[in-house]
């Protein structure tokens, strides 16, 4: 059995040649190649209401700030009409639209008989992002109306995006083509291999049929499912590159091995996806605090670490470099992996951030603010 170790690497209280008072319009602002490298997660809650009926809504978005600003409005126009319903070149006036098309903001539940109730999810995943050559990604919308006959939604795309090509590319154009078409002996070698992996899932003794796959650097991602009666379900396997390389076609070879060209930037105005002009220090006179004790930050996150299964079975380790704002009132906000191993063990180092407790806020001149923090977090599987 394996044993998972986090081993945590507490920060340094403040952020090298920082002042001591700075007025930060927004954590993500678009500066230099560092800045580039930053992933930003949205992860934002909204209540909507349209006549009678209720949406509570649930964003979830993981988003490299290098793409945000970069020469693709294809990729970003494909994304926004697959989330959000709407075709646009950011991500942001997509998010405002599709909510407003939801009906008025509320800040409570409203108490009235007869209102009905439908739970929305949009979440975007990276599953991989090679600056300059792809990006993988996972989108999912689920829609769940309550105490009604309308159907739940529940839909899952996988999805690579050639960024050498400028194009999407879809399973059919990265595997053999004995390796996509039904019955073949290639396509049934893939289903049992596929088969074998560890699943999103614990069903067995199921007949699989391929989805959607997206490409990885330690392999790929294959969208499986399976039915069951009148239901269809869907999960996911991972599968190593060493596995899978008889089954890609040679133009995916090709372009994994490719010298990545330089690329000419469409002319656009850098923007957040949100916008946060409440002042935020990089240094206080009292800087933020987890508790009592450096230990005791340690002793959270080991006691709470779920070890992602994909990385798990591929055995990717590493750090993970997390900046977030310790609000005025010690809660956690505007999480970014500003130093990434994979996505997700990214996701699970945010994942560990956003669920703490309140920390002691930072303070100056007596009075509490709020205080960027950066928290590096390691991850390493042992036997």
């Amino acid at each position: 059995m394996k044993k998972l170790i986090v081993l945590l690497f507490l920060l340094t209280a403040a952020i090298a040649h920082a002042q001591d008072s700075t007025t930060i319009a927004s954590v993500y602002s678009f500066k230099n190649q560092t800045e580039r490298q930053r992933i930003f997660f949205h992860q934002q809650q909204y209540l909507r209401r349209q006549g009678d009926t209720l949406h509570l809504v649930k964003v979830d978005l993981e988003w490299p700030l290098s793409l945000h600003f970069s020469a693709m409005p294809t990729l970003q126009r494909f994304l926004t009409k697959e989330l959000f319903g709407l075709e646009s070149e950011t991500v942001l006036p997509a998010i405002e639209r599709y909510l407003a098309s939801l009906g008025e903001p509320l800040t409570l539940m409203p108490e009235e008989p007869g209102l009905r109730t439908c739970y929305e999810m949009v979440s975007l995943n990276m599953m991989e992002y090679v600056e300059g050559r792809y990006v993988s990604l996972r989108l999912v919308n689920r829609v769940i109306p309550k105490d009604t006959a309308e159907q739940v939604t529940n839909r899952q795309r996988l999805l690579t995006y050639d960024i050498v090509g400028d194009r999407l590319l879809t399973t059919k154009e990265m595997l053999r083509k004995g390796a996509y078409t039904p019955y073949r002996y290639e396509y049934m070698q893939l289903q049992t291999l596929l088969g074998s992996m560890p699943l999103g899932y614990e069903e067995e003794d199921r007949e699989l049929y391929l989805g959607d796959m997206c490409l990885m650097r330690a392999g790929a991602y294959f969208d499986l499912g399976y039915v069951d009666g009148d239901n269809d379900y869907h999960s996911l396997a991972a599968v190593p590159t060493v596995q899978l390389q008889t089954f890609l076609n040679k133009e995916t070879k090709n372009m994994l091995k490719a010298e990545i060209p330089e690329r000419q930037a469409v002319p656009c105005t850098p923007q957040p996806w949100f916008s946060d002009t409440t002042q935020v220090y990089v240094v206080a006179e009292e800087m933020p605090s987890f508790r009592d004790t450096s230990e005791d930050i340690y002793r959270y996150l080991r006691a709470n670490i779920r070890y992602p299964w994909f990385d798990l079975t591929l055995g990717i380790e590493g750090r993970v470099v997390v900046q977030f704002i310790v609000e005025a009132d010690g809660s956690v906000s505007s999480p970014s992996v500003v130093h990434s191993v994979s996505p997700g063990l990214d996701r699970e180092a945010v994942r560990l951030i956003m669920s703490m407790p309140r920390w002691k806020p930072a303070r100056q001149q007596g009075q509490p603010v709020r205080c960027v923090q950066s928290l590096p977090i390691g991850f390493k599987i042992t036997t």
